[in-house]
């Protein structure tokens, strides 16, 4: 499951970052989500890009290593820039998609 939050929410709704920091636990709430994503404009062309798993089976470290960032097999993220979200979306499902169908 990917989610997103692009700047112009923030913006409209008086919104913060870290109000939105919750917002994976959303998606990764659902039985049958495998592996959650959040996607979150900070400022103009940086998406910041939060992974979450369940299990050992999805290992989303190597799929946030593979846009330069890192973390842990079970919660991992990244950073892009000069980019939009629907990129960035289509990015990872690129990656993710055989990590979730094996």
């Amino acid at each position: 499951a990917i989610i997103a939050a692009p700047r112009e929410v923030f913006l409209r709704t008086g919104t913060t970052q870290a109000d939105a920091e919750t917002f994976i636990n959303y998606p990764r709430s659902l039985n049958t989500v495998k592996v959650a994503v959040f996607l979150k404009e900070t400022e103009k062309g940086l998406v910041s890009v939060s992974l979450r798993s369940k299990g050992k089976d999805h290992d989303v470290a190597q799929v946030a290593a593979a846009f330069g960032g890192g973390g842990h097999r079970n919660a991992a993220g990244c950073k892009l820039r000069d980019t939009s979200i629907g990129e960035v979306r289509e990015k990872l499902l690129a990656e993710l998609l055989p990590l979730v169908t094996r």
